[in-house]
């Protein structure tokens, strides 16, 4: 299968090979998905996500910013049956080819809402304990994250819509030393106690942790904590356990 299509905010491809599907913004790959397992093959990246759940007990609620493919979605809906999810999505294509495409729709545990991120935050009365940004533009070519979700004041908010001890992801689509990541992780400091940042190897991303409550910053405690939730089932994919050890020193601080 392959599709163009051209949307409000986006140049979007599809294609399927070897079993799976990809799309792509512009020439940028945004998701991969294996074709007969919705929840497998997505990119690396993705792995960090499923992080807050070895840090943190009783997550039922989470929200993504942006949904591309819904890798996301699709794999907390699998692997967590206790959790609640709200996207929102401001590319209103993006969201009926990943119904069509991608296997990820709404449904009782998922709402799938079609607007400005930014907004939706401002406009919402209700907190999640798991807050995921993940939302990418395309300017001249390149993969940027909207300006607007990087700042102090923007992380401010996101702390607001956080319960006590809620997690703010925030997937930097830039290297783990370029100016983007560096960026995001001072605006994070400046308004959260704890920062945990990860190296993705296989792509040019950093994927950032933040929370008003302490988060464990030993590779080796992060480990334990992984294996203990692989035994309990609070966690299933065994790939967390070489995650953990992509922690990133630079990036991660505490206070």
């Amino acid at each position: 299968m392959k599709l163009r299509r051209q949307s409000r905010f986006h140049q979007i491809s599809i294609h399927d090979r070897s079993g799976i599907r990809t799309l792509k913004f512009g020439d940028v790959v945004q998701t991969t998905m294996k074709i007969d397992d919705p929840s497998g093959g997505a990119l690396e990246y993705i792995d960090f996500f499923h992080m807050p759940m070895i840090l943190r007990d009783g997550i039922r609620s989470v929200l993504f910013v942006g949904l591309g493919g819904g890798s996301g979605p699709t794999q907390f809906l699998d692997d967590y049956p206790g959790i609640q999810i709200d996207v929102v999505e401001i590319d209103e294509e993006i969201v009926r080819l990943a119904a069509d495409l991608f296997d990820c729709r709404e449904s009782s545990r998922c709402r799938i809402h079609v607007g400005d991120g930014l907004d939706y935050l401002e406009q919402a009365d209700q907190v999640w304990d798991l807050i995921i940004i993940d939302a990418y533009m395309i300017e001249h070519g390149d993969l940027v994250v909207p300006d607007e979700l990087t700042t102090e004041e923007f992380f401010r908010l996101c702390q607001s819509r956080l319960s006590e001890d809620g997690v703010l992801v925030f997937n930097s689509a830039a290297t783990v030393d370029a100016p983007l990541t560096r960026e995001v992780r001072d605006s994070l400091s400046a308004v959260f106690r704890s920062i945990l940042g990860f190296e993705v190897v296989s792509s040019d991303n950093a994927v950032l942790l933040a929370s008003d409550a302490p988060l464990e910053h030993r590779t080796t405690r992060l480990a334990q904590k992984a294996r203990e939730g692989l035994a309990r089932g609070s966690v299933v994919r065994r790939s967390l356990l070489r995650r953990c050890r992509q922690l990133h020193r630079g990036l991660s601080e505490g206070k």
